[in-house]
């Protein structure tokens, strides 16, 4: 797999993304009728973003899979209800987004673990105040957003799997491509009250599987040292 811009997130379910068309097709009327520019995010990347990775190469690719299941296993799946239309920045806005109400901070834990796994194997990761959102349209030309009306209630994400999002070179800028699904824990699992030795069993399967995931990293480090030192060679 060549070089591409990634970022891992959650995907918009279709019945969501369908009602979010519409909150879409009022903001490119309000902000063309204000004298801007607005081009909608096509529905089927309609993401809630954790990660930008920037641009990565196939062993980051299989390295960032490795550090979603990790965290994936410690999640049951959820769901966030999507409300309130803003644009960021708030002066001269570059996107219009529609937040989601993270209130039990489901996704902020999510996220900080999620970080924390990445950042274990080598990747950067950002710091400061989160918001979580979903993109809706790219704008520009307008020193503030107008006021969207999203009382009707544009659904919920249901946060059911992480995903790995890839853009291969070369395409148009809105053709990504998921490259990893890693599902997160069925809720049943995390529901049951585990005995004290069920908790020893658990803590050991998760140990072997920390173990069994550092191995394989290991091994991509290697493969890749090797590939350099063949190339210089």
């Amino acid at each position: 797999m060549t070089a591409g811009h990634a970022f891992i997130g959650v995907e918009v379910p279709r019945k969501t993304a369908l009602a979010l068309d519409g909150l879409q097709h009022t903001i490119e009327q309000q902000v063309r009728a204000a004298g801007g520019t607005a081009e909608r995010i096509p529905r089927r990347i309609l993401a809630l973003p954790l990660d930008d990775l920037g641009v990565v190469e196939a062993p980051a690719i299989e390295a960032a899979e490795l550090a979603m299941q990790r965290v994936a296993r410690r999640h049951p799946p959820f769901s966030v209800p999507l409300r309130g239309v803003r644009g960021l920045p708030e002066a001269n806005p570059r996107v219009a987004r529609i937040e989601a109400r993270d209130d039990k901070e489901r996704l902020s834990r999510l996220r900080a673990e999620l970080h924390a796994a990445l950042e274990r194997y080598g990747f950067p990761v950002p710091t400061g105040d989160w918001r979580p959102h979903v993109p809706l349209c790219r704008i520009d030309g307008v020193e503030r957003l107008p006021a969207v009306d999203d009382r009707g209630g544009p659904g919920v994400v249901r946060v059911r799997r992480l995903v790995l999002f890839q853009r291969t070179p070369g395409v148009a800028p809105g053709r990504f491509r998921a490259a990893a699904l890693v599902p997160l824990v069925p809720a049943h699992a995390a529901d049951v009250e585990a005995a004290p030795d069920e908790d020893a069993a658990r803590a050991g399967i998760a140990a072997e599987l920390d173990a069994r995931l550092d191995r394989r990293m290991q091994q991509i480090k290697t493969t890749r040292a090797r590939r350099k030192r063949r190339r210089a060679g």
